[in-house]
């Protein structure tokens, strides 16, 4: 998993500004996982995972609790494992 410099995200709101960022094939594969998600999951997602920040630091970002990052993250891993098993992969 490539992720987005620091730097980068800090001058970037959006995630689709973050997925530009990515090689074309991940940025592929990722967008197909992140169409099941709804966007306050997604973005949670971008920022973690590929943005490479802390769950404090995606808190301030979208100007949410870390509780409910933390929970953003958690239930967008169960829907990103019911989408992968339903379809096999």
């Amino acid at each position: 998993m490539a992720s987005v410099k620091r730097k980068q995200v800090k001058e970037l709101l959006t995630p689709q500004e973050i997925l530009n960022q990515l090689p074309d094939k991940e940025r592929e594969d990722l967008q197909a996982i992140l169409l099941i998600l709804p966007p306050y999951l997604a973005s949670v997602v971008l920022l973690y995972c590929y943005a490479d920040l802390s769950q404090e630091e995606v808190a301030k970002e979208l100007k949410i609790k870390q509780a409910t990052v933390s929970r953003r993250i958690k239930k967008a891993a169960i829907m990103m494992r019911k989408h992968l098993a339903s379809s096999g992969k």
